[in-house]
């Protein structure tokens, strides 16, 4: 558990730069980041390297015990290299270039950016990799939404990448249905990309897009990685965003040690669907299962669970649609949240707030007069307790849950692709699911379609309309029990209806699905769990999409457990198979995870989170007023804090007995 920052000594005076370091080496952080927007002060002009100052900064961080992450500059090539070579530029979906002037302005696909990538790259390597301890490949891949490019590079690319995938044009006629509109095409050459076609574009030709699209930012990242470890590089990472699927992470993530990710919980709050009440709530909090839905995301996207929190907000940002200051003791709770999900380093964005250029309204640890801020404070104060508590706190641990939620990128590109209905947001399905357990007490797992079940006792499956044949065996051999929401298995690969799969999974078959407007609810019956175990028959009210079963194509295995009003089915078992039918809120989805899937309700206190690492237990109130927590204290013994937990606060218990 170590504490770091991210400074850009680039943006300042040389002379600030002892003071500076002795600043963060006060407030007890070990790590910095570094060098990652540093492209055209290290190469001023093409093939003309200045990397003096690089160098001194280094080496004074060095002399002072910092440990250091640097990041490779790709995210913001120089304007003479766009001026040299514009077809190293992106452009957006309406066709037009993304220019100079802010950053992230390169395409993926560009041959030329991916030769001068691995140039710059080869040049930081060898002059640093000795002198540094950590990377991180370029910064925020996609961000501004530039994973998708549709530059004539791209264009030339995905037809490349479809002639390997298909192999015949013929098969790629086959695959998307090409004879629906007349849509068929004589050779690869004539695929154009799917953006500017007069109505929407085949389905299957914008998966295959984002397929593609996906894989450009994969060899991109394994590019560098490779050129760093052939020059002595080590402790590879790269950082994430928070909410953001554009690409496949899982797959970026093989070529790397650890994975980072930026988290800004404020910021988040503007993302997803919260209702009104829920904004005024957390305004200055963040939802409480923000940071923690992310952190469980990217823990398991390395073997060994690697993961830091690679920026950490330390005040008010400048990018979300209103930008609140936390509320006092946010920051601090925010990174012993991360540690206690496992974060190897939590490092804060940034060491100064900068008076200048696209940031000015971003906060940092300390003000642009570079005086202590608020976020600085409470980083110090984390830092002492980490050193008071010394080796009682427990290195990074695995995820021991027995709850696990499935995350699967293409299935996620699918429903955008097709949401059939504009009030259905995969995002949204996911964390309320992943929520709802939370709420409940438990730690779970976010894992990919393709992990092993076998460790787990519950796998929930919130939105998974594509389901290759080995996740179809995986989930009728699983010993556990799963709960499968609406849109399961209903998609094949190419993105077209294939429905064969759900009724083995499920034991019936689909006969309609539907979207439902705002406001339009269907009607259900359902017994649930009250507080005191007993079950109590409760009506609902579902909306935004239903699943159909056809009542002819029910296996006689088959127990129903609630249905709609208007007789339909809401939830049925098939053997270990639950499959509801509609989309309640999160509230009831943990009562039916109570009721029916036998996840106990712990019932701690609302906007309380319990997470546990190792022996431990870090209870953590994102709430404005205290909680007691006496009846914890009857299996553990509290190393930090109090027995009533304090508003924005985190204590820490050692259990007695495993929970």
């Amino acid at each position: 558990m170590e504490l770091g920052v991210c400074y850009y000594p680039e943006q300042t005076s040389e002379e600030n730069w002892t003071g500076d370091v002795a600043k963060i080496k006060n407030l007890g952080l070990e790590w910095v980041r570094i060098g990652e927007f540093s492209w055209a002060m290290c190469e001023p002009h093409p093939g003309q390297y200045q990397f003096g100052w690089l160098e001194r900064v280094i080496a004074l961080l060095k002399r002072e015990g910092m440990k250091i992450i640097l990041g490779t500059p790709t995210a913001t090539p120089p304007k003479w290299l766009s001026d040299q070579y514009p077809d190293i530029l992106a452009s957006d979906r309406d066709g037009r270039v993304r220019n100079f002037g802010s950053r992230r302005h390169y395409c993926f696909s560009s041959p030329r950016y991916r030769q001068e990538s691995r140039r710059i790259t080869t040049e930081f390597a060898r002059r640093f990799a000795h002198l540094v301890d950590g990377w991180q490949t370029d910064n925020e891949y996609g961000c501004h939404d530039t994973v998708l490019s549709y530059s004539a590079a791209a264009q030339d690319g995905f037809r490349i990448w479809l002639g390997q995938k298909y192999g015949t044009i013929a098969a790629l006629n086959d695959a998307w249905g090409n004879q629906f509109w007349s849509m068929i095409y004589r050779d690869f050459s004539e695929i154009d990309l799917p953006n500017l076609t007069t109505t929407e574009a085949n389905p299957s030709h914008w998966l295959d897009f984002h397929r593609y699209s996906s894989a450009q930012v994969v060899d991109f990242n394994l590019e560098q990685v490779t050129i760093i470890q052939q020059n002595g590089g080590r402790n590879i990472g790269h950082n994430y965003m928070g909410f953001f699927t554009d690409f496949d992470h899982y797959d970026v993530a093989q070529a790397l040690d650890f994975v980072g990710w930026d988290s800004y919980p404020l910021g988040f709050m503007s993302k997803l669907n919260f209702t009104a009440a829920e904004k005024i709530r957390y305004a200055r909090v963040g939802h409480p299962d923000i940071p923690a839905f992310h952190h469980e995301l990217y823990r398991q996207m390395t073997a060994e669970q690697r993961f830091w929190v690679m920026e950490q907000q330390p005040g008010a940002v400048n990018w979300a649609a209103y930008n609140p200051a936390p509320a006092q003791g946010m920051v601090r709770l925010w990174s012993w949240q991360a540690f206690a999900h496992g974060a190897e380093v939590v490092s804060y964005f940034r060491f100064e707030q900068y008076a200048k250029a696209q940031e000015q309204f971003h906060h940092g640890l300390f003000t642009p007069e570079r005086n202590l801020a608020q976020g600085g404070k409470e980083a110090s104060q984390i830092a002492s307790e980490i050193k008071k508590l010394g080796n009682i706190l427990p290195k990074a641990q695995k995820n021991t849950a027995k709850i696990a939620l499935v995350f699967d990128f293409p299935s996620i590109w699918a429903n955008k692709i097709q949401p059939q209905g504009d009030s259905y947001h995969t995002l949204d399905i996911m964390f309320r699911c992943y929520s709802a357990v939370r709420q409940l007490g438990h730690d779970l797992a976010i894992i990919p379609a393709t992990a092993d079940f076998t460790q787990y006792d519950v796998v929930i499956a919130p939105s998974l309309p594509l389901v290759a044949d080995d996740l179809s065996q995986k989930l009728k051999n699983f010993k556990g029990k799963c709960l499968l929401l609406p849109r399961f298995a209903s998609k094949s690969q190419a993105l077209t209806i294939d429905l064969k799969q759900h009724r083995e999974i499920c034991g019936f078959a689909i006969s309609t699905s539907e979207s439902l407007p705002d406001g339009f609810f269907d009607q259900a019956t359902i017994d649930l769990k009250d507080k005191n175990g007993l079950a109590q028959p409760q009506t609902l009210q579902l909306g935004i999409w239903r699943d159909h079963a056809d009542p002819d194509s029910l296996d006689p295995a088959i127990e129903i457990l609630a249905r709609y009003r208007d007789g339909g089915i809401l939830l049925s078992r098939y053997g270990h198979i639950f499959r509801l039918m509609g989309l309640p809120d999160h509230e009831i989805i943990n009562k039916i995870l109570v009721t029916y899937l036998g996840i106990h309700d712990r019932n701690y206190p609302q906007d309380c989170r319990a997470t546990k690492l190792g022996d431990l237990v870090f209870m953590q109130n994102f709430s404005p007023v205290s909680h007691d927590l006496q009846p914890l204290a009857e299996n553990a013994e509290l190393i930090m804090g109090d027995l009533s937990v304090a508003p924005y606060s985190v204590n820490i218990w050692r259990l007695h007995t495993p929970q």
